[in-house]
């Protein structure tokens, strides 16, 4: 499902600044129609700890989501990465989310946390950014 990168494609991704991993999130995105994320059982995987706030994980595409996790960071035997439908994320999920007081992390690079975004302001992205195309 989606596009698979060349490792070339992979690597300057992973190289960009949070910011522009964020752009490259949302226009990839918007080509493909998928947003990947990690689901366990009939939900998405929020980390984080109590202190801090709670976050969801979103990438572009699989390669992003298995590179993140590592041996000092691995990923729970029971979650999955799972891709949804672009539009299933900005109608349904992202508001959910909201209501949950959840914050996403979209694309998270090796050494850095990525771009962390309110769930409704996301959602108004995808909106937005599919307005424009129309």
């Amino acid at each position: 499902m989606g596009e698979v990168l060349s490792q070339t494609q992979f690597e300057e991704a992973l190289e960009l600044a949070p910011d522009e991993r964020f752009a490259y999130f949302l226009r990839e995105s918007k080509e493909s129609g998928i947003i990947w994320s990690l689901a366990q059982g009939d939900g998405l995987v929020i980390l984080g700890t109590e202190e801090d706030a709670s976050y969801v994980l979103l990438f572009s595409h699989a390669e992003f989501a298995e590179a993140w996790f590592t041996e000092e960071n691995p990923l729970e035997e029971d979650a999955d990465l799972v891709a949804m439908s672009r539009e299933n994320w900005a109608n349904g999920i992202l508001p959910e989310l909201a209501e949950e007081k959840l914050t996403m992390m979209v694309m998270p690079g090796q050494n850095d946390e990525g771009t962390i975004i309110d769930p409704l302001e996301l959602a108004k992205l995808l909106h937005d950014d599919d307005k424009d195309a129309a």
